[in-house]
């Protein structure tokens, strides 16, 4: 008689597994067939995005031929003939409540033209005629504001800015306005 109770108890675990696997399918099918979520449009000057530990705000894009923010006359870069620079002027704010280092060359900043070409820092400009740059580190909680130059050909259009907050962080794309 005992074993008879054990069988039916055995089969109705069993019935209640098998109804189980087919609710997770069901479930699973229907997970699958929701849309995947749409491409976010880049922002714009001004406006603000997380990736990683940093908030980033693009605070302005400024198009120059040569740089000279140290005031030192042997630290001139000029963008030569059929370029400019594209000065980018951010604002990072540490997310977190940790101490976080911040490096422009881990965080894929690029400055991309409607053709699809990218432009990436120009780190000799950035060094020898920036003032305030943004490498180093940022207490939890703090903000730090800095330059980064990319030199481009003069008159592109369309032009995005994109990067991360650090390596871990997700790439943020902002429109930079066409200058008229």
């Amino acid at each position: 008689m005992k074993e008879i109770i054990i069988l039916a108890l055995l089969l109705i675990c069993a019935g209640c597994s098998e109804q189980k696997q087919e609710e997770n399918k069901t479930a699973s099918k229907e997970q699958t067939q929701t849309k995947e979520p749409e491409k976010s449009k880049p922002l714009t000057v001004g406006s603000s995005a997380q990736s990683g530990s940093f908030t980033i705000t693009l605070n302005s894009v400024t198009l120059i031929d040569s740089i000279n923010e140290k005031g030192n006359e042997f630290a001139i870069s000029k963008a030569g003939n059929g370029h400019v620079f594209a000065v980018v002027e951010l604002t990072l704010q540490n997310a977190t409540k940790e101490q976080q280092t911040f490096s422009t060359m881990t965080t894929d900043m690029k400055i991309k033209d409607s053709e699809g070409f990218s432009y990436q820092p120009d780190f000799g400009a950035s060094i020898m005629s920036i003032a305030h740059q943004l490498d180093g580190t940022v207490s939890g909680g703090d903000k730090v504001r800095g330059k980064t130059a990319f030199k481009i050909k003069k008159g592109l259009k369309s032009l995005t800015f994109s990067m991360k907050g650090d390596i871990t962080g997700e790439l943020v794309t902002f429109e930079i306005p066409d200058k008229k």
